[in-house]
């Protein structure tokens, strides 16, 4: 019974009716309705909380790392009716999975490597600030020096992040 109510959530009936036919017999028999997954959309669209956004720590070894951050009430209402809720303010929990694989998906990141200015660490922090100095593109201008001489040479484009202060 309550697998049959566990299908009933996971699974939905199609307002189409599909005919059916018999092995014996020409015409259409009966018709059948089909039964289809749930909808999914995606949850995390657009998402950003303060713990996304806010402040981390990251832990963990660097194969394993959880990004982990306060609460978003930490400085509001410290008085009030509900106690166990003002108890959970200092807890540091995970962001969410696929907040954090957004930026450690090794996939991601080479893509994103290829075009950019600078060399990402396979597994960033979660406070990351980058290098302090601006840096070329390996990829693209690479060698100038060699080909024209140091003097001559063009120029690496800066870091997009670079400014002068």
């Amino acid at each position: 019974n309550s697998f049959c109510t566990l299908l009933g959530v996971m699974l939905r009936r199609t307002f189409r009716a599909f005919p059916r036919y018999d092995k014996d017999y020409d015409e259409v028999k009966y018709v059948q309705r089909r039964v289809l997954p749930m909808p999914k959309w995606q949850t995390l669209l657009n998402v950003r909380t303060p713990e996304m956004v806010h402040r981390f720590k990251d832990v963990g070894p660097d194969y394993d790392r959880v990004w982990i951050s306060l609460g978003e009430k930490l400085r509001h209402r410290r008085i009030g009716r509900s106690t166990d809720r003002k108890d959970r303010r200092y807890y540091w929990r995970p962001l969410p999975k696929g907040i954090q694989q957004l930026y450690t998906d090794p996939a991601r990141r080479a893509r994103g490597r290829l075009d950019s200015d600078y060399i990402p660490r396979l597994h960033p922090h979660a406070n990351e600030q980058g290098l302090a100095f601006a840096q070329g593109n390996r990829n693209k201008h690479a060698g100038l020096d060699k080909k024209y001489g140091a003097m001559h040479a063009a120029p690496l484009p800066m870091d997009w992040e670079y400014r002068v202060y």
